[in-house]
């Protein structure tokens, strides 16, 4: 019995333990990436943004610049490519309009339902929405209304599952009917609940709904697993890609200083929403309770392992 105590305090202990040194190794863009996913993940967590000074952001740039590390080439040429692959990530993909037209091009529908249906497709937007309400396209093309609805459900069936919605609680409720299991839930979480969901508020949530706390929580893990900009992937533009530094070293004159750059990363706090009903000690809902503890618990454990890796 105390064997096995023992074993499963050090299997603990080595899990949190290697979640510090996966940490520790993180460069500051993962480290940002990693908060942010966190603030998704933990209801608890509440994301402080960097305040940046204009002057301390010129400090960090110009800072960059300062020393200057140098490796052997066989030519100029050579760095000077291997220094804008640094600097520019290139995306080569077909655009939005052509992968939907491709597929309504292959339907046997009449010329009219194909021209329309052409005309949502090249007004969509790059996350792949419709801004225009149908009513105002009617009105434009001075066509009925029935056939603009038709031809919008058309093209809202094509690939990327999302495409052709007007707002992100239509593009998260076509994903999900496109599944094979429907989860109305999910569903109704998407069309009445996500402003909740957006700040981490699932307790609300599983009030209004009058459902379990768990089963929202399952229920928002699947929504997160969905593609809120369908359109997003298609791109043919050439993105820059900022390198933040972890440590800004500055030219004191005899000697150089070293200091880590923590100010791009934001903060992690414990929502005062979740602490209060901690507080307000109701045993009524000991589940709900429980859930919050352990993500107050995983949430100053990650802090802690923050700290640890900036002061390392």
């Amino acid at each position: 019995m105390d064997l096995n105590l023992k074993l499963s305090q050090k299997l603990v202990l080595s899990q949190k333990m290697m979640q510090s040194a996966e940490i520790l190794q993180m460069s500051n863009i993962e480290l940002i990436e990693f908060v942010k996913e966190l603030s998704i993940e933990n209801p608890v967590v509440e994301l402080v943004e960097p305040n940046l000074k204009e002057n301390e952001v010129k400090k960090i740039k110009e800072s960059d610049r300062s020393i200057e590390f140098k490796r052997k080439s066989s030519s100029k040429k050579e760095n000077d490519e291997q220094s804008d692959s640094w600097k520019y990530k290139t995306e080569i993909a077909e655009s939005l309009t052509s992968v939907l037209k491709d597929q309504l091009n292959v339907l046997n529908i009449s010329k009219i339902e194909n021209a329309i249906s052409t005309y949502i497709i090249e007004n969509l937007d790059e996350k792949g929405y419709l801004d225009d309400e149908i009513e105002d396209i009617a009105n434009r093309l001075k066509i009925d209304y029935k056939d603009i609805d038709s031809a919008l459900k058309l093209v809202q069936s094509f690939e990327p599952a999302g495409v052709g919605a007007r707002s992100l609680s239509e593009c998260l409720e076509l994903q999900l009917l496109r599944l094979e299991v429907v989860d109305d839930l999910a569903l109704q979480i998407v069309r009445t609940e996500l402003e909740d969901v957006s700040k981490n508020k699932l307790t609300a949530v599983s009030k209004h709904l009058n459902v379990k706390l768990a089963s929202v929580v399952k229920s928002v893990e699947l929504i997160k697993s969905l593609n809120p900009k369908p359109g997003n992937s298609f791109t043919n533009n050439k993105a820059i890609e900022y390198i933040i530094p972890d440590v800004v070293v500055v030219n004191k004159g005899d000697y150089l200083e070293i200091v880590s750059n923590e100010s791009y990363c934001p903060k992690i706090k414990i929502n005062l929403y979740y602490e209060s009903i901690l507080k307000s000690n109701d045993k009524t809902n000991i589940e709900t309770n429980k859930y919050i503890k352990e993500k107050i618990k995983q949430a100053e454990w990650i802090s802690n392992c923050v700290s640890r890796r900036n002061s390392t």
